[in-house]
């Protein structure tokens, strides 16, 4: 992927679109941590959920996802939104720290 920004679980990131922006979209996969030495086959970790919330409210949750799943694409309408959260939780205990939750090419359109 060209542009994105990558977490770890149990992750929040808050924007401000102030109402000015109709769809946020982007694509989520679930994605080994560069720095954790395992190769995608070898991972048998725990498994992560993506969210968006627009005011508090539940805007969309992904389906549980790991290293091993398909990525997502969403599209969601967020007129008149005036605080975005875009979430990454984990679903297992362990071990997180081996995945990442990813946002591609995340944009906000009118």
């Amino acid at each position: 992927y060209q542009k994105g920004i990558s977490v770890f679980p149990n992750s929040e990131l808050i924007y401000r679109p102030n109402g000015e922006w109709d769809t946020f979209s982007a694509i989520v996969p679930a994605e080994l941590n560069p720095f954790s030495n395992l190769k995608k086959e070898e991972y048998r970790g725990g498994k992560i959920q993506f969210g968006v919330y627009g005011d508090g409210d539940e805007l969309f949750v992904s389906r549980v996802m790991d290293v091993n799943s398909e990525a997502q694409e969403i599209e969601i309408p967020i007129t008149g939104v005036k605080e975005l959260k875009l979430v990454v939780r984990t679903q297992d205990w362990l071990p997180y720290f081996a995945q990442c939750g990813n946002w591609i090419e995340a944009k906000l359109d009118r």
